[in-house]
């Protein structure tokens, strides 16, 4: 019998897939499209079959990370700042800083930048602090035409002018937004700074069963414009918040479509934090037991992975 389009041979489609599995390493996000299409029964007992195999022989593992300009512009982004002071002895001192609760990300950008000092305040927070002329000047080239967020660039040109000021160069900043991709780690690197990701188990109050939602979000203070560009390029929903008297913006993804391209990307450029390396492990892990229908028979697991997350975040706090 013919078939449309539509409606193709199950060994053409599944041989299609197998071969975008192995050349874009997305067994996940394949997998899941390939069970969407398949709609008859005996099909289906065929497609979980293919699905497992699948999973099973082509485990998702993550590259090795690596630091670069990109991810250094959306870590920058993230919870960075570049400080123009004065003093009695220096009208002008400028400086680039980094500040997290995980000193190991900053010894990595100082090995990076082959510059700067990395030390721990009084609130127990590690910062990174460049200042010598080469390491600004090195930084101020990493971050030209790869920042995203109107507040940033704004910073930038300000910060740029400064510096040609002080040291007698002619930098141009470019102030036209970059072009957000999932090509590159940018989003990797705000992520580290101001995102997470979470698993949620809870009961549907009309029939008291068991609802699985994966979630990832990102926070940012007083940047309602530039959530709102990262909404329309990621989707999802955006949400106002205050904590500890500080009020702020959270982008929140937790669909399992989404979870689809999420996984799918930070394969492809992983956390270097980790806190959210560890985090996006479990997440990923987790969206494998949904994609194999595998979950509700391993609640006991999930709720496990969602106590070692809060313990995690406890201990990043702490």
């Amino acid at each position: 019998m013919e078939q449309s389009a539509g409606n193709r041979p199950l060994y053409f489609f599944c041989k299609a897939e197998i071969n975008r599995v192995m050349m874009h390493f997305c067994v996940l996000r394949i997998c899941g499209i390939l069970r969407d299409f398949t709609r008859d029964s005996f099909n289906i007992k065929i497609m979980n079959s293919f699905v497992y195999f699948v999973i099973e022989t082509f485990q998702i593992h993550l590259k090795k990370p690596t630091l670069d300009a990109y991810w250094l512009a959306g870590f920058f982004e993230g919870d960075g700042c570049l400080s123009i002071a004065k003093t009695k002895k220096d009208p002008l001192v400028l400086s680039f800083i980094l500040r997290q609760a995980d000193p190991k990300v900053l010894y990595m950008v100082k090995d990076f930048l082959n510059c700067g000092a990395v030390y721990c305040d009084n609130r127990g927070y590690w910062t990174l602090s460049i200042r010598d002329k080469q390491g600004l000047l090195k930084v101020s080239k990493l971050l030209n035409g790869k920042l995203v967020l109107f507040k940033r660039l704004q910073q930038y040109k300000a910060w740029v002018c400064a510096l040609n000021t002080k040291y007698g160069t002619n930098l141009v900043p470019l102030t036209t937004p970059a072009v957000l991709s999932m090509e590159n780690a940018w989003l990797t690197g705000f992520a580290d700074a101001e995102g997470s990701f979470n698993i949620l188990l809870t009961k549907r109050k009309h029939n008291q069963k068991n609802r699985l939602r994966l979630r990832f979000y990102l926070d940012q203070a007083h940047s309602f414009e530039s959530m709102k560009l990262l909404q329309n390029w990621l989707g999802g929903t955006l949400h106002s918040k205050t904590k500890n008297h500080k009020f702020y913006h959270r982008l929140m993804l937790d669909s399992f479509n989404k979870s689809a391209d999420l996984v799918d990307y930070f394969t492809k450029f992983p956390p270097l934090t980790t806190c959210l390396k560890v985090r996006f492990i479990r997440y990923a892990r987790v969206y494998r037991w949904y994609l194999l229908k595998e979950w509700q028979n391993r609640l006991k697991e999930i709720q496990h992975l969602i106590q070692l997350n809060k313990r995690l975040l406890k201990k990043q706090m702490s």
